[in-house]
This record gives C-alpha cells, structure tokens and sequence, in this order.
C-alpha cells in the first residue's frame, strides 16, 4: 500500500480514523491544518495523508496548513481567538472559496460580492 513506503513507522491499519483509505474518494475542497508540536498524532501522519491526495486528486482541491507551536488540543482556540491571527486568515480565506464553488453551481457564474435589493 501506499503508506508501506513511508519511511516513518506509521500505523494506519489499527487506526479506526483510517484516513488514509478514504481521503481518495473526497470530492469537495480540503483543508488540512496540523502541527508539528502535535503530541497525539505525528505530522508525518498529515504529512502523508495530504501527498496521497496530490498524488491521486492533485492539488486544486486541497490545502494543507502545517503549524508550528501548537499542541492537538489547542487549534481551535487559536482559530476562536478574539485576536485575529494568521490562522483565522487561512481559515476565512478557505471557506470564501467554498462561498464562491457555491455560487458558481447556484448561478452558473463567479462572484465575490454581495448583491443588495432596495426597494
């Protein structure tokens, strides 16, 4: 398998979060944020998941956001943080994206702005 040739002892198979066997069959945009302090899984385990999805999907679809000092359990407090960070940047500018995939499929055209009626 794909995973048998990463140099890294990574067990996949008795994980039950095994997403490395499902993450070829996503079709919508990706975004993967993880850390390298990550304490519980290994970004070797990111690391791989987002080069299988390169190497089947390509990478219009997917963005991976590799960050440095954060523990697993502290991600979300920095992305709900009353200061605006440079992750909270990414998160937004991620999910404009999905917003414009959207209105492409709703109205069959780009758009990136907000239409008013006044009457």
């Amino acid at each position: 398998m794909f995973y048998d040739e990463y140099s890294v002892n990574i067990r996949f198979k008795e994980d039950h979060f095994a997403n490395i066997d499902h993450i070829h069959s996503l079709n919508g945009r990706i975004l993967m944020m993880h850390s390298v302090a990550d304490e519980i899984i290994p970004i070797e385990q990111a690391r791989l998941l987002y080069k299988k999805y390169l190497a089947n999907q390509g990478d219009k679809m997917i963005e991976f956001i590799e960050i440095e000092k954060l523990k697993h359990n502290q991600l979300h407090m920095y992305i709900r943080s009353d200061r605006y960070n440079d992750l909270q940047h990414e998160v937004l500018s991620f999910l404009s994206k999905i917003t414009r995939d959207i209105n492409i499929k709703e109205q069959g055209t780009p758009t990136n702005r907000t239409n008013y009626s006044y009457d």
